[in-house]
């Protein structure tokens, strides 16, 4: 019994460390990803959209959408990228951006007409809408 609590306890701490360092640590990996050499490198696209999925999970929207609109920017055609339009709208939306976040709607129905989440962002759009 006490093994579990020893053990049970040095998880809580690294949880914590963890969350306390999170910042600098998707910081890093969208820095690492965005460097000129690195660009081309096929991880790149991933570790970016990596860190700004990140960054979303923990309640962090403005640097996610920031990280999200550089990948788009620096990786367009990568298969994340119309995901991370998406997520990037969501970001705007739940950091009180509901104008940019329409307009990202719209740019993502637009440029990805059949996607799995089109219906989903018509949705959102039309309740952005409706709540001006």
């Amino acid at each position: 019994m006490a093994m579990a609590k020893k053990i049970g306890i040095g998880i809580f701490v690294l949880i914590i460390l963890a969350g306390a360092f999170l910042p600098e640590i998707t910081r890093f990996m969208a820095r690492s990803a965005f460097k000129k050499e690195n660009v081309e490198k096929s991880w790149a696209p991933n570790l970016a959209f990596t860190s700004a999925r990140i960054n979303m999970r923990f309640f962090r929207y403005k640097d996610a959408a920031i990280i999200f609109r550089k990948g788009i920017q620096a990786f367009p055609k990568s298969k994340e990228a119309p995901d991370a339009m998406f997520h990037m709208a969501q970001c705007y939306s739940k950091d009180g951006n509901p104008k940019t976040a329409q307009k990202v709607y719209d740019a993502f129905i637009k440029k990805y007409p059949k996607h799995r989440w089109r219906d989903l962002a018509e949705k959102r759009t039309e309740y952005i809408k409706a709540n001006q």
